[in-house]
């Protein structure tokens, strides 16, 4: 019989990633705010009832651990009574955590096993470098075991004057570097962390709720109902026009109408077919019926 993941285990491994993920600055450090479980499909039906439940004791559970880390042991106690030394602060990079499941049904993870991914928004260096965002993955095993498994550090290259965190997407062309400085659009829209923006600097960008091989540029945190890779926005550098693609398996509108799929199944594989609808300048458009993104050209 596989061993089932119980709840507290995963409690337990989230606040391993945060340990192994502090980033150390001057007067703070900064632990990761956005963590992601991806679990095997028997274990996310079997857990999905008492998820909101989870994401509760999770976060209380983090909180007790910056609380700590903030108060210290008796040794750094006394240093600061006696020699009045302040000591650094521990503070979550977003100023609040936020904590998803994804449904692992294309990971070859072994029974009994899941993965948590965390992200990391890291301050710019200097002014040319930027910021940047640390991605990390780690795996718990049927064993208890917990071990790093991937890490990248990508350039954060779209401007977000939201909590929100959008991925570069690593299959776009480069850009020019006179066009980085420009705002092409302005998309507006309301997710479980609230109202966002997102301004679309590059050509291209995917919205869509992420996932382990799913790096998108904005990133939606809702229900299961939204895809990974749900739409494409495409800006035709010559003509200045906008293109929408719908990817995914609940579907997409733009102004209540639907967009036809980009997706065939062809003995049974997904591809994509390269369906797209020209955006009007300003256009409501729905993911699922579930998030609703205001789109509007600028320029």
């Amino acid at each position: 019989m596989d061993r089932r993941i119980t709840a507290k285990e995963i409690i337990q491994t989230i606040v391993e990633a945060m340990h192994s993920a502090l980033e150390p600055l001057v007067y703070s450090v900064l632990a990761p705010s956005i963590y992601q479980v991806h679990l095997g499909s028997s274990d996310f039906e079997r857990l999905a009832g008492i998820f909101p439940r989870i994401v509760e004791e999770t976060k209380l559970k983090l909180d007790q651990e910056l609380d700590e880390l903030n108060r210290g042991g008796i040794v750094k106690r006394l240093r600061r009574r006696f020699m009045k030394v302040d000591g650094v602060s521990y503070e979550s990079a977003e100023g609040d955590w936020y904590i998803s499941f994804q449904e692992n049904a294309d990971e070859d993870l072994e029974a009994g096993s899941f993965d948590v991914s965390i992200e990391l928004t890291l301050p710019a260096q200097s002014e040319l470098s930027g910021a940047s965002t640390k991605r990390i993955t780690f795996r718990r095993s049927s064993l208890g075991e917990t071990r790093k498994i991937r890490e990248t550090v990508e350039p954060r290259n779209q401007q977000n004057h939201s909590r929100s965190t959008p991925q570069p997407q690593t299959a776009t062309p480069p850009i020019e570097e006179e066009e980085t400085q420009r705002i092409f659009a302005r998309l507006t829209y309301e997710d479980d962390k609230g109202k966002q923006t997102f301004q679309m600097t590059t050509n291209q960008i995917v919205i869509g709720r992420g996932g382990m091989e799913y790096w998108v540029d904005l990133r939606l945190y809702t229900s299961d109902d939204v895809s990974r890779e749900h739409a494409r926005l495409r800006r035709d550098p010559a003509t200045g026009k906008f293109y929408i693609k719908d990817l995914s398996t609940q579907g997409t509108t733009v102004d209540d109408k639907t967009v036809p799929s980009s997706i065939e199944f062809v003995d049974g594989a997904r591809k994509d077919i390269n369906v797209e609808l020209e955006l009007p300048l300003k256009a409501r458009i729905g993911l699922a019926d579930v998030v609703f993104v205001n789109f509007s050209a600028i320029g």
